[in-house]
């Protein structure tokens, strides 16, 4: 399986100067950092705390190691809601727009697995 390695902004994009801004997600698995060490960044799965043992390691955001076995299929809801939320985030702070009317765009653009993974995160009536 080719690898298709992607970054997309991280949950605390930005907060803290050693928190990465981006975060990689794999062929449909999010992974987040564990450490740095010279220019290699070692990332684990998102689900580490579930038992995933899966790692990957990347230097400037190119993969340099194999291609990790996971314990549980790739989170493509989550994926999607997390990126949504990411620039949800972004877009609220650049406009005067009503979060409202934002989050009800934003929630508009999801297919239903996705929604569904909101649970009450985001309470907006989906027109």
């Amino acid at each position: 399986m080719a690898a298709n390695l992607q970054f997309v902004p991280g949950r605390n994009s930005g907060s803290h100067p050693r928190t990465p801004s981006q975060n990689p997600i794999l062929n449909g698995f999010r992974f987040i950092l564990n450490r740095r060490k010279d220019d290699a960044t070692y990332w684990k799965c998102s689900l580490f705390r579930t038992g995933c043992s899966a790692r990957i390691t990347t230097v400037d955001e190119q993969l340099m190691s194999p291609v990790p076995v996971h314990t549980h299929e790739p989170q493509h809801a989550e994926n999607t809601v997390h990126i949504a939320k990411q620039d949800l985030k972004r877009i609220a702070a650049e406009t005067d727009l009503p979060t409202k009317y934002l989050a009800a765009e934003t929630v508009s653009g999801m297919g239903f697995e996705a929604r569904s993974k909101l649970g009450c995160q985001i309470k907006v009536k989906i027109f």
